[in-house]
């Protein structure tokens, strides 16, 4: 790839939607942004983020594509808690596209030998520590859940963009419903995500969220029934999955003070090796509704902070040793009548200035939560993504 260009999956079609010819590109910090085409540095404020998701009302029809890939640090200003940025983060990527068409992978396309090598990943013994404070914080009611992630590094020789992406999107059932990646030329990186869960969904005046909860390791598709029997059988697991729905539910009755409700709940999700559970809550809006509206209630997505959502925001600034970023960020597609946002789990950043892939993994972590089995889970979680490449850690 030698220009800035996105692809979406459009599951209802299996077709990707590939964006190019950008009209603009921003990264945007706390202070200040880049142009993406031109290098150009200007000022940038947190009201200048607020009117422009104001000014995009979910009624409207979008003649062409825009992109937001919001990272997890975002959150903190959505939170007003941009006191925890630092003035080096990247917050945001926006993108305006002049072109959509759709497209297909070549599935025949003969695959070279694996490049990935392991440069560092989760130990136990600082994950124990980790676990032991998110553990002080639940025993003193500080909160009730948090969700703890641990970054992985890797290195690659010689694999470029459209590599990675054909090892991930070759085959219709290694394809998430929130499938989606970003070629930056600027920046020499690739934001790819095998997404399966949605941080919002707009249609016909109602906006969805469907939050993931629960997680059990299959060796094959023979399993996935009784893997999910366990599941949905397991106290721990449920009351994850309700606590978060219910913080969902919380967030989605704030965006215009309409009371939302949970319409599904403890649905199946099958994903490569693993077997997930999640719920489905709706709330109808007004027509006035609009981007701001949501990201101020819900982002970042309750399924990968935790619960009361401030508080966990300050935990996991104070826990974790590293920048999320992309990972447990959302990406939203504003394009003709589809509005839509997605929680980039199973996503990784790719720089091909450094040779070097990040990917995020985790999990919520309660008072009936243990230390080895969760970080466990972040490795089955991390399996699950290099499968789909053709690698194994």
């Amino acid at each position: 790839m030698t220009k800035t260009q996105t692809y979406f999956y459009l599951n209802h079609e299996d077709q990707f939607l590939h964006l190019t010819d950008p009209e603009y590109a921003f990264i945007y910090y706390k202070n200040f942004k880049i142009d993406l085409l031109t290098g150009e540095k200007s000022d940038f404020n947190k009201e200048e983020l607020k009117n422009d998701f104001a000014n995009k009302p979910f009624k409207v029809h979008y003649k062409n594509p825009i992109i937001y890939h919001c990272f997890f640090e975002l959150g903190y200003l959505m939170q007003d808690l941009e006191h925890l940025v630092k003035e080096s983060t990247a917050l945001m990527i926006k993108i305006k596209y002049r072109s959509a068409k759709r497209m297909s992978f070549d599935s025949s396309k003969p695959l070279d030998d694996n490049h990935l090598t392991p440069k560092d990943y989760p130990r136990f013994k600082q994950y124990k520590k980790q676990f032991k404070q998110v553990m002080n914080h639940l025993l003193k009611g500080d909160c009730y859940q948090i969700n703890l992630t641990s970054p992985f590094y890797l290195n690659f020789d010689s694999w470029e963009p459209q590599d990675f992406l054909q090892r991930l999107w070759r085959d219709k059932p290694s394809r998430a419903l929130f499938a989606h990646a970003t070629y930056i030329h600027s920046l020499d990186k690739l934001l790819v995500s095998n997404s399966p869960e949605c941080l919002f969904k707009y249609h016909k005046n109602s906006l969805y969220s469907l939050p993931i909860k629960g997680t059990k390791k299959v060796s094959s598709d023979l399993e996935r029934k009784s893997a999910f029997k366990e599941l949905v059988q397991c106290q721990k697991e449920q009351a994850e999955l309700f606590m978060i729905s219910d913080l969902i539910r919380n967030d989605l009755t704030k965006v215009e003070m309409i009371p939302s409700e949970v319409i599904a709940k403890k649905v199946r999700l099958d994903v490569p090796n693993i077997v997930h559970q999640f719920s489905v809550i709706k709330v109808n809006l007004t027509k006035k509704a609009n981007l701001l509206d949501a990201m101020e209630a819900l982002f970042p997505g309750g399924s990968v902070t935790g619960a009361p959502k401030y508080n966990v925001l300050k935990y996991i600034n104070e826990i974790e040793n590293f920048e999320r970023g992309f990972y447990c960020g959302s990406t939203i597609l504003l394009y003709k009548n589809t509005k839509s946002a997605s929680i980039n789990i199973r996503s990784s950043e790719i720089d091909f200035n450094q040779r070097e892939l990040k990917y995020g993994s985790g999990g919520g972590i309660t008072l009936l939560s243990e230390a080895k089995a969760e970080f466990d889970e972040i490795f089955t979680k991390m399996d699950s993504f290099l499968q789909l490449i053709k690698f194994k850690l």
